[in-house]
């Protein structure tokens, strides 16, 4: 986020240290959506219970995802490295195929032995999978 604003400012590569503060300062002081304060203000003890309900309130628990069979196409979850680019896609590139199923646990033909959670897989329509 505050990497995108530098960026907008178009400024020569030197002088986003100068910048920084005033950005910082900005950033911290609007309400958030999700916190629905500022971070300045949710860094206060007293709103520390009514940050903690609003990010709960926003937060996805239910999450339905298309059942997979076997021969579907899908793409695995790349673990993050620590200091992952946002613009970095979370999917592999490749495109697998499901080969099989126990237990709600996925085997695909990615050459690794892994065996995969559901929520590790993303179901891909239309498109040809790896065949071995």
């Amino acid at each position: 986020m505050i990497h995108t604003r530098l960026e907008g400012l178009d400024l020569d590569k030197e002088k986003w240290v100068d910048m920084l503060e005033p950005v910082l300062k900005k950033y911290n002081s609007r309400t958030h959506g999700t916190t629905g304060m500022s971070p300045n203000d949710a860094r206060k003890d007293e709103n520390s219970i009514q940050v903690y309900l609003n990010i709960r309130q926003h937060a996805q628990y239910k999450r339905k995802y298309p059942k997979l069979s076997v021969g579907d196409s899908v793409r695995t979850y790349i673990k993050p490295h620590t200091f992952k680019k946002g613009y970095h896609s979370s999917w592999s590139k490749e495109v697998y195929r499901v080969t099989f199923i126990k237990n709600n646990q996925y085997l695909v033909n990615d050459n690794e032995r892994k065996v995969y959670n559901r929520w590790e897989l993303l179901k891909v329509e239309g498109s040809e999978g790896r065949d071995g």
